[in-house]
């Protein structure tokens, strides 16, 4: 567990771009990943971190595996629950990422990454069409305590698309000054959209928040 553990610090420094040495925070995420997956293979916590560090990598059908296999060894896991949406998400399966993410929130309603969790829901209604939703649910998100700028940028990207100019230029303007210079290519490296509408979808958002 500690090793699994100490897999997510280095994820979370390659994902939120905390070192600069990015390409190798992800080495270790998957080293330590699975050296814990070894030490003990039927450790939830285990191949959680092994299913994120291969996500960090773009290694979908990897992470999707191990992160069903994290919540089959623990159903009432509710980070590895929401982990899995998120990794779905990004493969495009919009419809279970949903699903993943709304048993996370019943398992952990006052979750630490309920900001996370809400953003996986909003997100993949913005994919599906439903604009005002996500920005609505997105707009939830980033209230919360722990909220990030990747999920800030996301709340921008919902709000671009539903039309919402001035609460895309607001949150727009909160992802800047964390981030300055963020644009398209730093979200898509952030979350790695499979399917190609999907990715569109985000570069016609991006657009509009050039325009703003």
């Amino acid at each position: 567990r500690a090793l699994a553990g100490l897999s997510f610090v280095h994820w979370q420094r390659a994902f939120l771009d905390l070192s600069p040495d990015r390409a190798g925070e992800t080495r270790q995420a998957l080293e330590l990943a699975r050296q814990s997956c070894a030490n003990n293979p039927h450790e939830p916590l285990g191949h959680w971190a092994l299913g994120r560090a291969h996500l960090l990598r773009g290694e979908m059908e990897e992470s999707i595996a191990e992160l069903s296999t994290a919540t089959a060894l623990n159903p009432s896991f509710a980070v590895g629950q929401y982990s899995l949406g998120f990794a779905l998400m990004q493969a495009g399966d919009t419809v279970r990422s949903i699903e993943m993410a709304d048993r996370a929130r019943r398992l952990s309603p006052y979750d630490p990454l309920g900001f996370a969790m809400m953003g996986v829901r909003g997100f993949s209604l913005a994919l599906t069409g439903h604009h005002d939703e996500a920005a609505e649910q997105l707009a939830l998100a980033i209230r919360q305590p722990n909220a990030h700028y990747h999920v800030v940028a996301m709340a921008a990207v919902c709000d671009a698309l539903a039309g919402r100019e001035v609460d895309a230029r607001r949150n727009l303007r909160r992802v800047i000054e964390a981030r300055p210079g963020y644009g398209e290519r730093e979200f898509l490296r952030a979350f790695q959209f499979r399917q190609p509408p999907h990715t569109k979808l985000v570069g016609d958002a991006f657009r509009r928040l050039g325009r703003l």
